[in-house]
């Protein structure tokens, strides 16, 4: 992040550091080899500063403390304990020292840090009327493919919300969540939904840590 993108006139301070969790229940139980997820739990942070101007950010991980080192409660509890001090300290319009200062008192935690930098970031945009891409460098295409994930845990369900998502047009790109079975009972889950797709679609699959390299 260049030095370019402080206001260099910014006598702005931050009044209210606000985090709250998000509870989405998920369309259908989501069968990872780590958790079953039947809803998405969100870590929204919104920092207030002293110009009126509010920046969200969201910290988010799946299955808790099961898929990686932080969860969305964890990452509260670190911005409400630690690094809500340190914004309340400093001018959010220098996004670039902010987060140098952040990081220097608060080790890890890279989620956390992410969703408050987004939430600075934010708050810049809208202060100076330009979406984020613009700030971080200027946007280089205007679409991307997403892909679906498919998670049921029962092949013909699997197929069938494919299908339905190829149908409506909405994606051609599958990642199926494997890892949980045995590995011949995955491989015959992918190479039927595969066939049943056949080249309407790209798949691809994802164990979740769950296999060894051989």
């Amino acid at each position: 992040m260049s030095s370019g993108m402080q206001l260099s006139t910014s006598t702005l301070a931050v009044e209210a550091v606000d985090t709250f969790l998000v509870d989405l229940p998920t369309v259908r139980p989501h069968l990872l080899s780590v958790a079953t997820m039947r809803a998405q739990t969100l870590m929204i942070v919104r920092v207030l500063s002293s110009d009126g101007i509010a920046g969200i950010g969201e910290g988010t991980t799946i299955g808790g403390l099961s898929y990686g080192a932080e969860s969305p409660e964890g990452m509260k509890l670190t911005i409400d304990r630690y690094i809500a001090p340190i914004l309340k300290n400093s001018d959010p319009a220098r996004v670039q020292e902010t987060m140098a200062a952040i990081r220097k008192s608060v080790k890890g935690n890279n989620f956390a840090k992410c969703a408050v930098e987004t939430a600075l970031l934010d708050a810049w945009g809208k202060r100076v009327g330009l979406p984020v891409s613009e700030l971080v460098g200027g946007r280089v295409r205007d679409s991307l493919p997403v892909a679906w994930t498919l998670a049921s845990g029962k092949t013909e369900i699997d197929i069938a919300e494919a299908e339905s998502m190829l149908e409506r047009k909405r994606h051609k790109v599958f990642k199926l969540k494997i890892g949980l079975r045995s590995i011949e009972e995955d491989v015959a889950y992918v190479a039927a939904v595969k066939r049943a797709l056949g080249g309407a679609a790209s798949v691809r699959v994802d164990v979740n840590m769950a296999w060894n390299e051989v």
